[in-house]
């Protein structure tokens, strides 16, 4: 990632962090505010956080028993610290696109290689997204008529995201099982994309002359073969994950349970804060559902760690869970600790890890 680009990256997520500030604290009593967080019971805070960070490190957990099982070189430590990188950099970047490139340049720079790395990247990612819409489809089955009651206006950015992220995890599925046909279908609209620029260039071409450029410019052939041996490569890494999970089914199934796992952690964060305030008259399981529907909303959408969007559905999803006292006080400690807090760590160990290879590289060279 060059420079300039990681700096328009942390602009436009201070940007968006600051607008999410400004509409969540607009208007409202900040002495109040802070007399609610202090209601909260230390224990169930503390817990909170703990749970918060076992959830970011649950995915480290999950690469080193895939990485394990291909002879990788990393340590569980260091595949914890690939899945806080990962966060940070997720965070940041609208649609979390930032993450899996920072975790792959990591792990090839502690020498595992790139082919076992993206494999094991992209079957945390597959098993990911499926576990949330297995989630949200058991939710939506199981609480179809409540939905609208829970969510309101925002109905239909649930439905959204739901459908998103199904055909997310449809394409993933035709990529592992049927990679061919998948290829001549991303060959095909390449071949169309191709054809429209050139009528355009025809058509550009048939205005007066312009000045000549620079020669660095790919002819347009070579272009398209370079495209379509990525979508080639890009296809190939799928159909190997789905061949390495057929020959370690055993794998397959406990990376299941464990994202499994993974997912109620941090959806359990707002039902312990829940607890941590005293109150009742709801299940835990009742207000993990509603916190899944917040997240499966809001997954897909292309905001940088999805701010302001959460925070806005939070307010009326959780309404009748918590009540106008407790609303506020409760949504900005979930968040606090489901994302910024996190966020804070990841940091950290990104300047670590940043730091430790700038050390190893002077090792070298002095020697």
């Amino acid at each position: 990632m060059s420079g300039k680009k990681r700096v328009f990256q942390l602009l436009f997520f201070a940007l968006v962090t600051g607008i999410t500030l400004y509409v969540v604290f607009s208007g409202q009593d900040l002495s109040a505010l802070i007399q609610g967080i202090r209601r909260l019971d230390p224990v169930s805070l503390i817990l909170a956080v703990a749970l918060g960070v076992l959830f970011v490190s649950m995915e480290g957990i999950m690469i080193w028993h895939l990485l394990r099982s291909m002879n990788g070189k990393s340590s569980l430590r260091q595949c914890i610290c690939y899945s806080f990188i990962g966060f940070f950099y997720s965070g940041i970047t609208p649609s979390a696109t930032g993450g899996q490139p920072m975790q792959l340049y990591y792990m090839c720079k502690d020498g595992n290689k790139a082919s076992d790395s993206s494999l094991v990247l992209m079957t945390v990612a597959a098993f990911y997204k499926f576990v949330l819409v297995l989630i949200g489809i058991v939710t939506a089955l199981l609480w179809g008529r409540r939905i609208r009651e829970y969510l309101g206006t925002y109905e239909p950015v649930f439905w959204l995201g739901l459908f998103l992220n199904s055909a997310l995890v449809a394409m993933i599925v035709c990529l592992m099982v049927m990679p061919r046909i998948m290829e001549k279908i991303a060959f095909g609209v390449l071949d169309l994309v191709y054809r429209v620029k050139n009528r355009k260039k025809a058509g550009r071409e048939s205005l007066p002359a312009r000045k000549p450029d620079s020669g660095k410019e790919k002819p347009a052939e070579a272009d398209m073969g370079d495209k379509k041996e990525k979508v080639s490569r890009f296809i190939r890494s799928y159909k190997e994950s789905a061949d390495y999970l057929k020959k370690n089914k055993g794998i397959l199934f406990r990376i299941l349970f464990l994202t499994f796992l993974q997912r109620g952690m941090v959806f359990f964060v707002t039902a312990l804060i829940y607890k941590g305030y005293g109150l009742s008259g709801n299940s835990a399981w009742h207000i993990m559902a509603l916190q899944a529907s917040v997240y499966i909303a809001v997954d897909m959408l292309p905001v940088p760690g999805s701010q302001g969007i959460t925070e806005m559905m939070y307010t009326t999803v959780m309404l009748p869970v918590f009540g106008k006292a407790y609303l506020m006080p409760s949504m900005i400690v979930t968040r606090a600790v489901n994302f910024y807090i996190l966020l804070i760590i990841s940091l950290i160990i990104v300047l670590g890890y940043h730091f430790v290879i700038d050390q190893k590289k002077s090792i070298c060279y002095n020697k």
